[in-house]
């Protein structure tokens, strides 16, 4: 698997790639139904995050608080919650599964 595959997601079913979209599952509007972020790279996923929040609240959104959350289908994983506010002045929350980037990381730097 290349350099490439193993950043972005990308590859096939041996060694642990995936062939899952870059966000799938839930809806992340709860925490019972997060997005699942499928990439291994922290920068990608924010970027993905970002993408994902503007497709749901349009331009002019604001990012707020984030919080590590325990992940309620699974408490050895964690989530992220984003607090945002739309250009409407409304707010939202979105919750997103980082396991796969974050474990990525770690063992990149030699935590895993």
């Amino acid at each position: 698997m290349g350099i490439f595959s193993k950043l972005f997601g990308g590859g096939n079913a041996r060694g642990g790639a995936t062939q899952k979209p870059p966000i799938h599952g839930g809806d992340g509007l709860s925490d019972q139904t997060p997005a699942i972020v499928n990439c291994a790279s922290m920068s990608v996923a924010n970027t993905l995050i970002e993408r994902f929040i503007s497709d749901a609240c349009g331009d002019g959104w604001e990012r707020g608080i984030e919080f590590t959350v325990v992940n309620a289908k699974d408490s050895s994983k964690s989530l992220r919650l984003i607090c945002v506010t739309r250009a409407d002045g409304s707010e939202a929350k979105f919750y997103f599964d980082l396991t796969r980037p974050v474990e990525a990381t770690a063992k990149l730097a030699g935590l895993k």
